[in-house]
């Protein structure tokens, strides 16, 4: 799919172990999903064998479907020139095979990048020239169609990422005081996505929610975001439709994981009695993710120094968190004796059985 060289060395197959599988691990590229996926397709081609390699010629992983025990380079020597080749080419080859005693099939991976990234070698003992071709020519379409799907899910998510870091940037030029708040909420996110056990995709939006979801301030004065008296009704309202101009503002680029994060910006200012904006929204109908960076934006939101008023303590902010979630509180660190349910019950009770355990004295 893109110029690049690759050859197989001797000790390539000596090194087709655990030291593979983790650096899959560490790579964002999906190896093991693309490589499950692809077995399943070859799962019929019992003597099969794949190959990832990276463009420096590193095996990333490695499927066997039998005992292949003759990976010695040397029987893929006449391959090299078509190897060469084959990463300045845009499609699957199947070399010729007259010095082979294996049928190959070469498919260089771009993983929504310009220049190569993988190649994947697959290759199985043959009993013929036209019996092996037609397998692999069965199982193209399938492999291509894997390919395509995960290249496509790979090149959205990275967009994904370089968008969101783009906003943080926008909002880091616009205001150093909200790009630090919104710093400090997705940590507390962080801890209260594993708290809470959200899913994997949840946890990993809610984050990226959590890094930008002030991002619709940047049309409102920084003035009157310092100003120190109350606003008056009109600015306030300005204030209030920062969130849905936040929300345009992230899906104006067409992805669905886009969608999702900016939902979990727009509804984090509802409240469980109904009491938020900007729809109302009561109780479950409030998604868990917005629920919970609620209550991180309303710690962070306490716990700051502003220009215009002093911070809590956290002890003082996690009784404040309790009183505005109906649970037990402790009237005497708090500003009202009052109760309301603004806040997810469960969220604000593990959060502040976290704090505690921070605010026990040492022996």
């Amino acid at each position: 799919m893109s110029k690049g060289t690759i050859t197989l060395t001797q000790d390539i197959c000596e090194r087709l172990n655990s030291t593979f599988l983790k650096q899959a691990e560490q790579t964002t590229i999906p190896w093991k999903l693309v490589l499950e996926d692809i077995c399943n397709v070859l799962n019929d081609v019992l003597d099969a064998e794949i190959l990832l390699l990276d463009s420096s010629l590193q095996v990333i992983l490695r499927k066997s479907f039998s005992e292949l025990n003759d990976s010695n380079s040397e029987l893929l020597k006449p391959l090299e020139p078509l190897l060469r080749r084959q990463f300045q080419q845009m499609q699957a080859i199947f070399p010729p095979d007259k010095f082979l005693d294996r049928v190959h099939m070469l498919l260089p991976l771009t993983w929504g990048r310009k220049k190569p990234t993988t190649i994947m070698l697959i290759r199985f003992p043959k009993t013929s020239t036209s019996q092996g071709l037609a397998v692999m020519e069965r199982l193209t379409p399938a492999l291509e169609m894997i390919v395509h799907a995960h290249d496509a899910r790979f090149t959205e998510k990275l967009f994904q990422q370089e968008y969101v870091e783009t906003l943080g940037q926008i909002l880091k030029s616009k205001s150093t005081m909200l790009h630090e708040h919104c710093e400090r909420v997705t940590e507390h996110c962080r801890l209260l996505a594993n708290m809470c056990q959200l899913a994997k995709e949840e946890k990993e939006l809610l984050i990226q929610a959590a890094s930008i979801h002030d991002i619709g301030l940047i049309h409102v004065p920084r003035e009157l975001l310092l100003r120190p008296e109350k606003l008056s009704p009109t600015e306030m309202l300005l204030v209030r439709e920062s969130v849905e101009e936040g929300y345009r503002f992230i899906t104006s680029r067409n992805i669905f994981a886009l969608e999702a994060m900016a939902r979990i910006v727009l509804n984090h200012n509802e409240r469980m009695d109904g009491s938020g904006y900007p729809k109302g929204l009561k109780g479950d109908s409030i998604p868990k993710s917005s629920r919970i960076l609620a209550v991180a934006n309303a710690y962070d939101a306490m716990t700051s120094p502003k220009p215009y008023k002093s911070k809590l303590s956290a002890e003082a902010a996690a009784e404040e968190l309790r009183r505005c979630a109906g649970l037990p509180f402790d009237s005497q660190k708090t500003a009202s004796s009052q109760s309301c349910e603004h806040f997810d019950k469960e969220v604000v009770g593990k959060f502040c059985e976290h704090l505690s355990s921070l605010l026990v004295p040492r022996a």
